[in-house]
């Protein structure tokens, strides 16, 4: 399982009023690493188009 399913697996698991913080980190946190997969996807699909 990769990080981002995990975090969201864990977003979800925390339920009540007591969580609403982590589960707001928790989804900045997700939101961001997905941002940066999409950044280094387009670095890495750019340099192999360089390439061809």
């Amino acid at each position: 399982m990769d990080k981002i399913k995990f975090l969201q697996q864990l977003k979800d698991q925390l339920k009540g009023f007591d969580y609403i913080e982590h589960r707001v980190y928790l989804d900045e946190y997700r939101t961001a690493l997905e941002e940066y997969k999409k950044r280094v996807e387009l670095k890495e699909y750019i340099k192999e188009v360089d390439y061809a």
